[in-house]
């Protein structure tokens, strides 16, 4: 009798506090926030890979890119996660270093050289959405 005893009290304050709880458990990926890039302005770079990751949360594709005046930056993007991206037709092998590239960004609202992904496009014309 004293197990029952037990039982029902942990079941009366559990499950109250597991109700209160609850709607803070979120979906995972609600807490990353695109916050940083402006959404509203679309750069288009065309360069040269220089590393591409495939890991999680995130892919991230690094570009050489010549600027109007001669001289090259490294742009640093963010693209979705490797689970959304292989719904996307995406794999670790998609991009090679080396390669060139047009991509399609929202950039860093600071300023720098970066910015989160929309497109990529390979110099054969095919278009990998990035986010």
């Amino acid at each position: 009798m004293g197990c029952k005893m037990n039982m029902k009290r942990v079941l009366g304050v559990g499950l109250p506090l597991l109700a209160l709880l609850s709607p803070l458990a979120l979906p995972a990926s609600a807490h990353h926030s695109h916050a940083m890039y402006d959404s509203e302005t679309e750069v288009t770079l065309v360069g040269t890979i220089t590393e591409y990751h495939w890991v999680n949360p995130h892919t991230w594709i690094y570009l050489e890119v010549e600027g109007v005046d001669g001289q090259t930056r490294e742009w640093v993007i963010e693209g979705g996660g490797p689970g959304t991206l292989t719904r996307r037709g995406w794999s670790g092998n998609t991009f090679t270093p080396g390669e060139r590239v047009t991509a399609k960004i929202y950039p860093i609202m600071d300023g720098s050289s970066g910015g989160l992904l929309g497109i990529v496009i390979k110099e054969s014309g095919e278009e990998f959405d990035g986010n």
